[in-house]
């Protein structure tokens, strides 16, 4: 998937559980808008420090174990996937591409960084 292109919506989720549409405002940012209107526009490292994989979160604990030292500072995605109807995986320009990132977690990221305004 091309960032820009538009996301199905033909799921059962509720309003503002769909992402349906994502585009690069820049190398460092994207803009994430979900099926109720809501947008924000996210700092792709940001997105990336909150992979919720094995690897960087502990599975029994909820522990993160990502270092953020260790994501670089210019880390940008190099593909979008959707998977199913209800998440991204994204693939990093660091290698990184197990975490599947849900709608959900795409919002509360969104709602968060909308906070810090």
């Amino acid at each position: 998937m091309i960032a820009g292109d538009k996301m199905s919506n033909n799921n059962n989720n509720t309003a503002g559980n769909m992402v349906v549409n994502i585009a690069q405002v820049d190398t460092a940012k994207l803009k994430i808008v979900f099926d109720d209107g809501f947008e924000n526009t996210l700092f792709v490292r940001d997105i990336r420090l909150k992979c919720p994989c094995a690897q960087c979160v502990d599975e029994m604990t909820g522990k993160i174990l990502l270092v953020s030292k260790q994501v670089p500072l210019d880390i940008y995605p190099q593909q979008i996937t959707p998977i199913g109807n209800y998440a991204l995986r994204f693939e990093w320009s660091d290698g990184h591409s197990t975490g599947l990132f849900t709608y959900k977690l795409l919002r509360e990221i969104a709602e968060d960084k909308n906070s810090d305004r």
